[in-house]
């Protein structure tokens, strides 16, 4: 799910929950929700929601008719809820839970920003330069019979290659097919072909991939604790929390993790096997495991690793940006001076 998306669901969750908690129906939370609801579509899904409750389902299935505005885990924890009479505490829960998600994926992009943009207008000035600057400064060289210094050649020939008209031309026609297409050719094909392959990288990135490695098991291990709660045993019933993952490679070991459970494994061993969560929360869940306090484990430890991601963000941060801050000097400093040796040249030939 995007992150506008788990957002406005954050938001929608939460108001479900404040009415509930004030003693309003659940009906008149869906009307209320639906009516105060500013997209179309969204409220167009809650009206539906609204008119299936009304019919005499249940809530959970009047979420599952809804899958654009409600995802399967949403429609999992309201029916486990339900089952075990505490639905009001697991939307709570829920609701928790994609505030947390929304909060550290805003940081995690966040992080990122600066150097990106520094990246964005060190090759923007660079741009400027090849098509403004060095080839002027050939022309009234070569007219006066100089030539450009060998380190000016080297930059100039570099800038001529990647920003060749036709290259320029060929990459931007690629990228305006991809966004086009994208919706129903590229994220298909990238969901079904590569996105796997790319969660994988991800996890081997250094610096990056341990940060997104706890992010991630910091949301599953806080979906699993409310699960927990709400009645709901572990092995298949609870694969559903891989999909919070939103990493293949971890929702496959997970999903794996939970078959391997009913082939006779202990939890400790299980997920030990398949690597799904990092050293600290096997130690916790083998002791856990003992005393019958999963639950509350799985919420402390999806507390502490985000509290890990957040330190490890905010040193990543302060990293990346003077790296990017000395390559972009660096890089434009070193064309500067290939633009100022012509122009010497120059003045000593006049």
């Amino acid at each position: 799910m995007s992150g506008r998306k788990t957002e406005k669901l954050a938001n929608l969750c939460r108001r479900f929950v404040v009415m509930l908690k004030s003693g309003v129906p659940v009906h008149q939370v869906l009307h209320f929700l639906a009516e105060g609801e500013e997209d179309p579509s969204a409220a167009a899904e809650l009206r539906k929601v609204l008119r299936q409750v009304e019919g005499g389902r249940h809530l959970s299935e009047a979420f599952k008719s809804a899958p654009d505005l409600f995802p399967p885990l949403a429609v999992y924890m309201v029916k486990a809820g339900e089952r075990s009479g505490y639905l009001q505490p697991v939307l709570d829960q829920y609701a928790n839970y994609l505030e947390r998600s929304v909060t550290l994926s805003k940081k995690m992009r966040a992080a990122f920003t600066y150097p990106a943009l520094l990246m964005i207008m060190m090759l923007a000035i660079l741009a400027l330069m090849s098509v403004f600057v060095f080839p002027r400064e050939r022309e009234i060289l070569e007219s006066l019979g100089g030539e450009l210094p060998l380190i000016s050649r080297v930059v100039l020939g570099f800038f001529q290659t990647v920003f060749n008209p036709y290259l320029v031309g060929f990459v931007a026609l690629i990228t305006t097919l991809t966004v086009v297409t994208w919706p129903w050719i590229g994220k298909p094909f990238y969901e079904k072909h590569l996105r796997h392959h790319v969660d994988r990288l991800i996890l081997q990135v250094p610096l990056l991939g341990p940060i997104v490695y706890k992010a991630a098991s910091s949301r599953v291990l806080f979906a699993m604790g409310t699960l927990l709660s709400a009645g709901v045993s572990l092995g298949p019933p609870m694969k559903i929390v891989g999909e919070v993952a939103d990493n293949q490679t971890i929702r496959d070991r997970f999903c794996a993790s939970q078959d391997a459970l009913t082939e006779g494994l202990s939890l400790y061993e299980a997920f030990k096997t398949e690597q799904v969560f990092p050293d600290l929360a096997l130690q916790l869940f083998r002791v856990s495991e003992e005393f019958g306090q999963l639950d509350g484990a799985c919420t402390k430890l999806s507390e502490i690793f985000e509290e890990e991601v957040e330190g490890q963000l905010e040193s990543l941060a302060s990293i990346m940006e003077p790296i990017a801050l000395f390559i972009m000097g660096s890089v434009i400093g070193l064309v500067l001076l290939a633009s100022a040796l012509p122009t010497m040249n120059l003045i000593q030939h006049l």
